[in-house]
This record gives C-alpha cells, sequence and structure tokens, in this order.
C-alpha cells in the first residue's frame, strides 16, 4: 500500500482491484474508504464498518453494493443523507418496508429512483427544497 499522503494512487489501486484492503477500509482518506466499499471482495467486517462511516459517499458506496446484508440495508434505510438513501432506493432487490419508508422521502432523487417521478416532479418544481420537519414540529404544534 503507498503511503497516505498519495491517496490518489492507493484510491484507484483499490479501485482497480489492487491493494490491502483491510487497510485502504481504515485509510484516513475518504475515496480510498469509497474505493474499498465497492470492492466485491471486501470482508464482511470491513464493510459492517464502513456502513457507519462518516461519509456519505462511503455508505452509499455500501448501500450500492449488491451483497448487502439485511441488517445493514436495515441500518441504512434510516440514514439522513439523501445520496445513501438514493443508492438503496436505486436497488431492484429492495425490501417493501425499506421501499415505504423510503418513499416518505422529500428527496427527489430518492423518489425518482423508486420510480416516483410524479412525487419528484412536484419536489423538484418547489422554489425551494422543502422543509425536513413538520411544519407543527417546528411551531409546537
Amino acid at each position: 500500500m503507498r503511503t497516505e499522503d498519495d491517496w490518489t494512487e492507493t484510491a484507484l489501486l483499490v479501485a482497480d482491484g489492487g491493494g490491502d484492503l483491510e487497510e485502504a477500509a481504515y485509510s484516513d482518506w475518504e475515496p480510498v474508504r469509497f474505493a474499498a466499499a465497492g470492492r466485491a471482495d471486501l470482508p464482511d467486517e470491513q464493510v459492517r464498518t464502513l456502513a457507519s462511516d462518516p461519509s456519505p459517499s462511503v455508505r452509499a458506496a455500501v448501500a450500492a453494493r449488491p451483497d448487502l446484508d439485511p441488517d445493514l440495508l436495515d441500518q441504512l434505510v434510516v440514514d439522513e443523507e439523501p445520496c445513501v438513501l438514493r443508492a438503496l432506493a436505486a436497488r431492484p432487490d429492495l425490501p417493501g418496508d425499506a421501499r415505504a419508508r423510503l418513499s416518505r422521502s422529500l428527496d427527489a432523487g430518492v423518489l425518482r429512483a423508486l420510480g416516483e417521478t410524479r412525487a419528484a416532479d412536484l419536489l423538484e418544481s418547489m422554489p425551494a427544497p422543502p422543509l425536513r420537519t413538520a411544519r407543527r414540529r417546528l411551531f409546537g404544534r
């Protein structure tokens, strides 16, 4: 593995199927962890670690894995980052309960990935993004 100062070579090496995956999963560099998260040969322990990564991009890469464990899917479906939810919504094997939860999203990209085009179009037609908190919660009603 290259030095941490050389993140580009390391990330590209990992993305191309090389490098030390365990080391890559714990890298200080987000692009290196992102590349590791997309590798089919990443051990389950590292997949679980990366499902809780501070980077939404890394969590989205985990969410897009075809071999995603159902427990990790349940963990990621409550993520607050739209890119993670979009990755889940694009899954052809998305369970009904996860689909139902995602269909309540206020993110047009999530809804579009679910095939909810009319709802996505409505959100995209708004001049400003919708508030994520119900109005009555904001005003204590």
